[in-house]
């Protein structure tokens, strides 16, 4: 439905905002004397080897209550990530206040280019349910598979980084929805095309009502049908009689 919604544009655009955001920040960490260990960057970057001291590090951590693990670590980026949060990491990473408000001037202009013309909706940039669904992945998949996982990512985005040249998302209903109003009719749509009960066998009446009709009901007033078997033991005729 993520696909569906934002369409084939609608996440070309997110993708660029999430690798653009990455590339700004991995330019800036190199400025800074932080080597970006891989050469190909999407939306994660791996950061070593910095020129910032143990004590200055830990200090700028735990005074921004930032949970980062020492050395070596990564760092990924999506559409969300807003001009201040990059200027926090940069000061984190040792920028001074010199070289904070020269990022801080590129970082403000994408914003409000963002926020005027790439605003998203809430239902589908809510942070608490990501968080949630990233920790229950986690818990899910384990670290093996996780690693797993990431090295097939890695491999496909080797084979993207020479370029794709046919178009993707070509169906109707990645082209058709791009509007919570019209997401939510689609999904009603979907809904309406299941067969339930609601559109079948209650509008029809009681189960006596759809199994048994009146007419085939009477064959069981005639007196052929009604009456005692001539051949039953004239014990269970009496019982019979008592019940009737």
């Amino acid at each position: 439905m993520y696909a569906v919604y934002h369409g084939p544009k609608g996440l070309k655009d997110i993708a660029m905002e999430g690798h653009k955001a990455t590339v700004l920040l991995a330019e800036g960490l190199r400025l800074l004397g932080w080597t970006i260990n891989n050469e190909t960057v999407f939306d994660t970057i791996i950061i070593s080897n910095g020129d910032i001291s143990t004590h200055e590090y830990r200090r700028d951590v735990t005074r921004r209550t930032m949970e980062m693990e020492l050395l070596v670590y990564g760092v990924s980026l999506d559409e969300t990530v807003i001009g201040s949060d990059l200027i926090h990491l940069l000061y984190v990473f040792g920028a001074n206040e010199e070289e904070g408000s020269i990022w801080c001037l590129h970082l403000q202009t994408r914003e409000q280019f963002i926020r005027r013309e790439k605003a998203t909706s809430d239902i589908c940039t809510a942070q608490a349910l990501l968080a949630n669904v990233s920790a229950l992945y986690a818990v899910y998949h384990g670290p093996k598979r996780l690693k797993d996982i990431a090295m097939e990512v890695h491999k496909a985005t080797i084979l993207l980084a020479e370029g794709r040249e046919t178009p993707y998302l070509t169906h109707p209903v990645f082209n058709s929805y791009h509007s919570e109003t019209k997401l939510l009719w689609y999904m009603k749509e979907l809904e309406n095309r299941d067969l339930s009960p609601c559109h079948s066998m209650i509008p029809l009446g009681s189960c006596t009502m759809k199994l048994y009709p009146t007419s085939s009901l009477l064959p069981a007033f005639l007196p052929q049908f009604n009456t005692i078997p001539p051949y039953v033991p004239s014990v269970s005729n009496q019982e019979i009689s008592k019940s009737y």
